[in-house]
């Protein structure tokens, strides 16, 4: 199975504020936070709040060992952009015989993007925030981040086995295809690659009292591929 198709894991508030007294040696109060397939946790350590993220149980630790590694890497070269650094390294934690990786990592305080009228001096902030989190990112790799990835906007083979889903959108799926194998792929050895973060959303970013982006969070979707597709997934879910 996969990390899209395994069962996100499914512990109690309880047992996450036992988990983390037992492996970090704090004491919180925790609540739920949403998530997609992994399960996230806000905890309260009184003037300290962390995230633990419990990862799905198909993850990979060495793409976990990634985002950490990433986010040192990124406050290392630009100290004012907000990432969830991580409270020692990943942890491994046992349930009913299915093993689970845990990190602890910083909370980010702002608003959500989602929550946050959208006008245009936001937006040119926004795109000059993916600019300085790119320049951050420059020179940073890693093994784990060059992988077929279902999210990855050029991995258009994947596109084309899973469209037929779409069932009554699937001519607008084969235009774009057609689209993207005429114009980009005649090009693609002049087009700059790196590791991007991918995912950069309106549930990841967050902007501060002033209305500028602040800092981005979410980090399991980082994939090597081509540089233009940092903005152009924010600018997609922007427009939706």
């Amino acid at each position: 199975m996969s990390v899209f198709s395994s069962p996100p894991p499914n512990y109690s508030v309880e047992d996450v504020m036992l988990l983390i007294k037992v492996h970090y040696g704090i004491k919180v109060q925790a609540t739920v936070l949403k998530s997609e397939r992994d399960q996230n946790f806000l905890c309260n350590a009184g003037e300290k709040r962390y995230v633990l993220k419990i990862s799905n149980p198909d993850e990979d630790r060495s793409v976990l060992e990634m985002q950490n590694a990433c986010v040192q890497y990124i406050k290392e070269h630009d100290p004012s952009l907000q990432v969830p650094l991580a409270f020692k390294e990943v942890k491994t934690i046992e349930n009913e015989g299915t093993s689970f990786f845990v990190r602890l990592v910083d909370y980010l305080p702002g608003q959500l993007l989602m929550d946050v009228v959208h006008h245009n001096d936001l937006l040119y902030e926004l795109g000059s925030f993916l600019g300085r989190l790119r320049t951050a990112m420059n020179g940073f790799d890693h093994p784990a981040g060059h992988r077929d990835f279902p999210w990855d906007v050029a991995y258009i083979d994947f596109i084309k086995e899973h469209k037929h889903y779409l069932e009554s959108k699937e001519g607008v799926v084969d235009h774009f295809i057609d689209q993207y194998e005429q114009i980009v792929l005649p090009i693609t050895s002049k087009l700059r690659k790196a590791l991007i973060h991918n995912d950069g959303n309106d549930h990841n970013v967050l902007v501060n009292e002033y209305g500028e982006t602040c800092g981005i969070i979410d980090f399991g979707d980082m994939v090597y591929t081509y540089i233009a597709c940092e903005p152009a997934v924010c600018m997609a879910y922007v427009a939706l």
